[in-house]
């Protein structure tokens, strides 16, 4: 049986009979609901003041001739309350000098210099000694506007998003509210990393890091297990990145077609993995369906070897499974898409 002094789970008796010991029946009635209604009102919560309004993540590969933009394009932003993490992944020309330079001048720059792993492995590293309301990415051979994190911050902190989503060069973003992750998923830039804002505890909260053996696909491989979390993901029509396209020596010139088939794979594997663990795929597989289609089919065309080709296609489909790879994804599939898929699995 419910007590009578009992409100939200809380027991008030003791500070009743404390009021009638001390001032009689009256006075320990009132004392009582000051008690109660004391308790009863939520005090707003105020941030953390040591805490960075947003934590810049930037892995640094051997980018020296165009890291300075990239840099400059950082420490100028008009949002100063940042922190910029800078993580050197075993470059071997002037990266470093030019990193520590930078940290000389600012001391809002924080240097990590690391054997190269890779791009997951270096983001990973910097996401750990965080300490951002929100956290952003930039590749060190890209640019921002100088207003950027100060109109997605503010944007970010008005919709308490989980993710908020800016406009790129090539990508054009609407303003919009997704209350479907998994729409937000299908909408233009959503697969980059660099043209958003995370709320750290977010990402904190469901232990949220780049998977490292994803080379090519690290971007695709991040969102799509961590856009089906978020409860509010917003968009801003801003196109404040920018992104230097087809540079020698970056990732996407040096992979092979070969190569990108087989990360293509490691995407589909760890993602398909994930989701079935989360009980996504019954409702969402025809997205991976969709996904896995564009990323492969170029890529399968350029492969000179039909061997190889019926090996990769074959792996791929046994990696999606039935539950992905079934009749009923593939009708709701736009023509286009549609006829994606059928240029690869011809090869089954």
């Amino acid at each position: 049986m419910k007590c009578f002094f009992c409100i939200n789970n809380k027991c008030y008796a003791k500070f009743y009979f404390l009021g009638l010991i001390m001032n009689g029946k009256i006075k320990a009635i009132i004392f009582l609901c000051i008690i109660i209604c004391t308790s009863l009102i939520k005090l707003p919560t105020v941030a953390n003041s040591n805490e960075p309004k947003v934590s810049v993540i930037i892995p640094i590969y051997n980018t020296a001739s165009y890291l300075r933009e990239c840099l400059d394009s950082v420490t100028n932003q008009t949002l100063k309350d940042i922190e910029i993490i800078c993580v050197n992944d075993g470059s071997t020309d002037d990266s470093l000098r030019i990193i520590l330079e930078y940290a000389q001048k600012d001391a809002r720059i924080k240097v990590l210099n690391t054997k190269n792993k890779g791009a997951s492995a270096a983001r990973n590293s910097g996401l750990k000694i965080s300490s951002g309301e929100y956290i952003a990415f930039i590749d060190s051979d890209d640019w921002l506007d100088l207003n950027t994190y100060e109109v997605s911050y503010e944007k970010a902190k008005q919709k308490d998003a989980d993710i908020l989503i800016f406009g790129e060069d090539k990508f054009s973003v609407v303003d919009k509210s997704y209350k479907n992750p998994f729409y937000a998923l299908e909408s233009s830039g959503s697969m980059l990393i660099w043209n958003k804002l995370y709320k750290r505890s977010f990402l904190v909260r469901n232990n949220l890091f780049f998977y490292e053996k994803a080379k090519c696909y690290n971007d695709e491989c991040f969102n799509s297990v961590v856009f089906p979390k978020a409860f509010n993901i917003e968009s801003i029509s801003n196109k404040f990145y920018h992104y230097r396209r087809g540079r020698k020596g970056s990732l996407q010139t040096l992979t092979s077609s070969k190569g990108k088939i087989e990360n293509a794979i490691i995407y589909a594997e760890y993602v398909c993995n994930n989701w079935r663990e989360n009980n996504y795929i019954d409702k969402y597989g025809v997205y991976l369906l969709k996904k896995v289609s564009f990323m492969i089919n170029r890529s399968i065309k350029k492969l000179e070897n039909y061997n190889e080709k019926v090996f990769y296609t074959t792996k791929l489909i046994k990696i999606l499974g039935s539950d992905i790879y079934n009749q009923k994804n593939i009708n709701k599939l736009d023509e286009f898409t549609q006829s994606l898929l059928e240029n690869w699995i011809q090869y089954v």
